[in-house]
């Protein structure tokens, strides 16, 4: 397992920052998954987790109070 996979996993969710840890976890996982379905030309569901990985990008970047 990752150090990412474990600190989004792993981390209590009331711990500043685990939303973030979260977000950034299932972005990078949507990503993935967008490549995979677009490879082998399942268009629509790349296009769709691609959306998600943004929205995931986006929530992991307004968490509030968390330093960066």
């Amino acid at each position: 397992m990752s150090t990412r996979t474990t600190l989004a996993a792993e981390q209590p969710a009331s711990e500043p920052g685990a939303r973030a840890a979260v977000a950034n976890y299932v972005a990078t996982l949507t990503g993935d998954l967008a490549t995979m379905a677009r490879r082998t030309g399942l268009e629509t569901l790349g296009y769709l987790l691609e959306m998600a990985r943004l929205e995931a990008e986006n929530a992991g970047r307004h968490e509030p109070n968390v330093p960066r």
